[in-house]
């Protein structure tokens, strides 16, 4: 996991579909469409410990921005941030306790927004 900071987006894996998804939606494909893409080419991801929640916020962001966010891959974030599993991840990779908070902070303010 390449990290740079506690931001939902301070990082490689979410930088990367992120941009994916916005360059696709810029070239006129529909945002479903993208999706099932995005998700098809990237189970690698989906499957790794310490990638998978960056890839379903960067997912959900870019179809947030793009006005078609799934109401399933909503509820899939918020299980991920209410559960706690995101921050289990943070202190499995040995987070201090400074950068838990300002990940918690993060997450909660991800799904206000």
């Amino acid at each position: 996991m390449g990290t740079w900071g506690t931001a939902i987006s301070s990082n490689n894996t979410y930088a990367d579909i992120y941009s994916e998804f916005i360059g696709l939606y810029d070239d006129g494909i529909e945002p479903s469409e993208i999706s099932r893409k995005i998700i098809r080419d990237n189970n690698e991801l989906i499957e790794d410990s310490e990638d998978k929640n960056d890839f379903w916020f960067a997912l959900a962001m870019a179809q947030w921005q793009c006005k078609s966010l799934d109401p399933d891959l909503l509820q899939r974030v918020k299980i991920i941030i209410e559960s706690g599993e995101d921050i289990k991840i943070w202190e499995q990779l040995g987070a201090d306790k400074q950068d838990i908070k300002k990940r918690k902070k993060a997450l909660d303010s991800f799904l206000i927004n």
